[in-house]
C-alpha cells in the first residue's frame, strides 16, 4: 500500500499568521467518508480537533489524527505555538481507484472498484487578541 506524507510548507500570508500545509495521499478510504469528518473538523482548534479524533471509532479519524498528529510536529518545527494553532482548511480529493475484479456465472466479471483519497491539512497560527 502506498502512502506519501509531504512534509510541510511555512507560508506567511499578509503578516496574519504563519500557515504550515502537510498532505497526505493515496489513503485506502473512500473520498465520501473522509469528508463526513472533515466537515466537522474544519474551523476548530487543533488541539480540540485532534480530541475529537482521538475519541472517534470510525476509520477517517484515525487516518485525519495522524494528518493532525504530523501538522503539530511540523508547526513545532518551525517554532510555532501549538496553542494557537487552527485547522483553516482541510481538503478531501479523490485518488485513483484500484480496478478489481470478481468472476460471477457464465463467465462473466463484476468489477470493483477500491477508492483512495488524497488530504490537505492547513494550520494557521492566530494570535488570541485576533
Amino acid at each position: 500500500m502506498i502512502k506519501q506524507v509531504q512534509k510541510s510548507k511555512i507560508k506567511n500570508q499578509n503578516h496574519e499568521g504563519k500557515v504550515v500545509t502537510v498532505r497526505a495521499r493515496y489513503l485506502r478510504i473512500s473520498a465520501q467518508k473522509l469528508n463526513l469528518l472533515a466537515k466537522i473538523l474544519r474551523r476548530q482548534s487543533l488541539t480540540q480537533a485532534m480530541r475529537m479524533t482521538r475519541f472517534s471509532s470510525v476509520k477517517a479519524a484515525r487516518l485525519i489524527g495522524k494528518l493532525l498528529k504530523s501538522g503539530e510536529t511540523a508547526a513545532r518545527e518551525k517554532g510555532l505555538e501549538v496553542e494557537n494553532l487552527y485547522v483553516t482548511s482541510l481538503l478531501v480529493g479523490q485518488g485513483p481507484s484500484l480496478k478489481r475484479g470478481r468472476p460471477v456465472a457464465r463467465g462473466s466479471y463484476h468489477p470493483i472498484r477500491k477508492k483512495t483519497a488524497h488530504l490537505v491539512l492547513e494550520l494557521k497560527e492566530v494570535k488570541n487578541g485576533s
